[in-house]
Formats: C-alpha cells, sequence, structure tokens
C-alpha cells in the first residue's frame, strides 16, 4: 500500500492530510495561524502514529506551492522539504489553484465547463487562474484586479468562480454570479498530485520554490 502526505498552507487554515493512494485516510486543520510553524510537525506526527505508518514509508510529500500567503507558503514548503530530505523520499510541488480547482471537481457531480479558483489578494485584487472541467489549464495562475477576471471569464460559457474567500469576495465585488465557497485543503493538494504525477520531483529537490506572483499579466 502506498501512502502520501500532502501539506496545505497558502491559506488558514492550514492543513495536513494522509492518503493511500487517493483515498483520504485522515485531515488534520491547524487554525492558530501564528502557531502553524510549530503545529505541522505536530499534526503530521500524530497523523502517522494514529494510523501506524512510519514516516520513511511514505511514497511522496506534496505541497502547496501558491499562490497564497507568503508566510504560509514559506513555512510549509520549508518543512515538507526539510522531512522530504531527511527521508530522502520525493517531494511534488502543487499549484494552490489548481488543488482547488480539483477539489471543486471532486465535490460536485454537475460542474461547471469552467473552473475559476481564486484567493482574496487584497487591495481589489486576486489570485486567479482558469481549468477546464477536464482539468487543464486555460489561464496560468496570476494576480488580476476582479474587474479584470470577470472580463477575461466572460470569454467562457458556463464558468463558476471559487474560493475559500468568497463572503469576503462576494461583499467586495458584488459579483453578478456568486463565488462558490470552497476551503482549501490539504487533500486537495494530495489529489492534485497524485492526478499530475509528471510533475513529481527528485528526492528532497532543492529546486522547489514559492509560486510568488506580483505582477498582472493580462
Amino acid at each position: 500500500m502506498d501512502y502520501y502526505l500532502a501539506i496545505e498552507t497558502s491559506t488558514a487554515p492550514c492543513s495536513v492530510a494522509l492518503l493511500q493512494g487517493k483515498d483520504l485516510l485522515e485531515e488534520c486543520f491547524i487554525e492558530e495561524a501564528k502557531q502553524t510553524s510549530a503545529l505541522l510537525a505536530h499534526r503530521t506526527e500524530e497523523l502517522l502514529v494514529r494510523h501506524q505508518i512510519k514516516a520513511s514509508t511514505l511514497k511522496r510529500i506534496m505541497v502547496s506551492i501558491g499562490p497564497g500567503s507568503y508566510t504560509g507558503l514559506r513555512v510549509g514548503l520549508s518543512f515538507a522539504k526539510g522531512l522530504a530530505y531527511a527521508l530522502s523520499i520525493p517531494i511534488q510541488g502543487v499549484p494552490s489553484l489548481k488543488a482547488l480547482s480539483l477539489g471543486y471537481c471532486l465535490e460536485e457531480k454537475d460542474t461547471a465547463d469552467f473552473i475559476i479558483p481564486m484567493y482574496n489578494a487584497r487591495r481589489e485584487n486576486v489570485y486567479c487562474a482558469i481549468y477546464d472541467k477536464e482539468k487543464n489549464e486555460v489561464m496560468e495562475p496570476t494576480l488580476l484586479s476582479f474587474e479584470a477576471l470577470y472580463k477575461k471569464a466572460k470569454e467562457y460559457n458556463n464558468f463558476v468562480f471559487v474560493s475559500p474567500d468568497s463572503a469576503i469576495l462576494n461583499k467586495i465585488f458584488k459579483l453578478v454570479l456568486e463565488c462558490k465557497n470552497l476551503g482549501a485543503r490539504a487533500y486537495f493538494v494530495g489529489y492534485a498530485g497524485l492526478t499530475n504525477e509528471e510533475n513529481a520531483l527528485g528526492k528532497g529537490s532543492a529546486y522547489l520554490a514559492p509560486l510568488y506572483i506580483t505582477n498582472n499579466y493580462l
């Protein structure tokens, strides 16, 4: 049996999940944002102990690489890379918006033709991307004003906005179309990583870096 560890720290609450193949065994959430660094290792150890799994037998570690919280991404990636290096097991970076998009497809039986995941980036901007229902990337992760994103979205038929920040975004942008609420989850990161096997990196990769986005491309 192949076991995988997945970590999501791009937005609060952070989480860590243990998977057997693509099946979720257990997921733990960390509500205390200021203690993420300390609690991430503790929650991971608890998960492994409860399921009687040795860390050295993990097949791979998958971690969100952003976009998202700068501090959260640094904490999650540092922990994941350190653990992968210590255990000599592969690590895989998963774009957080890709994971959110696949999470929506997992939870919705009838999905829209185009899924537009987004995070609140403040100052009336959003981190966003566009994927089709076949999980193909149509627009790469970028930073846009919501007005620019909405203009872009109208080029596509039957689209849906998805975000863990929907309450904030619906109020700020007064969306014509409701933004579906979906929290970021480590399970989604793990599922996305296992759906994109070709992106898995070698053991203890030192080249894995956060996906920081600071410029508008459209």
